[in-house]
């Protein structure tokens, strides 16, 4: 497709350069195998236990 268009492609090093500008953080993650809540949703729920919930987020800063 490149020689039927005869686009010219930039360096890679010109990219790179532009994307490690651009990073200031890594990834973050904390994560377990295994995972369960305790509170009046769940069918096994266990009323001396201490509650606890079990949530997904996902956040960008993508204007900050």
């Amino acid at each position: 497709m490149l020689k039927y268009t005869k686009i010219s492609l930039e360096l890679l090093t010109d990219m790179l350069l532009m994307f490690e500008r651009g990073i200031h953080n890594g990834l973050v993650q904390a994560s377990k195998r295994y995972g369960k809540a305790n509170n009046y949703t769940v069918e096994d729920y266990n009323k001396m236990k201490e509650d606890s919930w079990i949530i997904n987020q996902d956040c960008n800063n993508l204007y900050g």
